[in-house]
């Protein structure tokens, strides 16, 4: 009976260890995305027409140390 009752005890702070890492990954996620997810959905076609552009050639792309023209 004891044996049973410190297994049943090992088990369910098992699982509460694993729900409250859960939570905190799911927190922290939520909170990344608050912080760098600061584009909406028109800024991103916005973005998606100015990847397009790149890829035809109708835009050079930044590259760090370059001058402007």
């Amino acid at each position: 009976m004891n044996e049973q009752f410190s297994n049943i005890i090992a088990g369910l702070t098992a699982t509460l260890a694993i729900a409250w890492f859960g939570f905190e990954i799911s927190r922290k996620r939520k909170r990344l995305r608050e912080t760098y997810d600061v584009l909406d959905k028109d800024d991103r076609h916005i973005c998606i027409a100015l990847e397009q552009m790149v890829e035809d050639g109708k835009l050079k792309p930044w590259t760090p140390g370059s001058s402007l023209p």
